[in-house]
């Protein structure tokens, strides 16, 4: 994980990637047309009192190749998110 930038309140901006157990990048195990980095974009806007996260995420440093496979499972990685997101909102409301 490499954070490219910050913004109190605001953005957090960062490329992450998935690793062997030495640290070195790799492909997604069971992906090998997967992108080694993915760049990912959480902004941070208030309204009524509650703060909206929305996350973007893209290929980073990819091959078109790749590129073509991480687009072809944004609908699973927003399921993935959503389904996160649900598990932390109950964690949430148990304290």
């Amino acid at each position: 994980l490499v954070y490219q930038e910050i913004v109190q309140e605001q953005k957090i901006v960062f490329v992450h990637s998935f690793s062997d157990a030495a640290g070195n990048k790799v492909h997604h195990p069971m992906a090998p047309d997967w992108p080694l980095e993915m760049m990912n974009t959480l902004t941070f806007t208030a309204q009524n009192g509650q703060t909206n996260m929305t996350i973007t995420g893209r290929a980073y440093n990819a091959t078109p190749e790749e590129n073509t496979v991480y687009e072809a499972n944004f609908g699973s990685m927003s399921q993935g998110y959503g389904n996160s997101f649900d598990q932390l909102e109950n964690y949430l409301k148990t304290l």
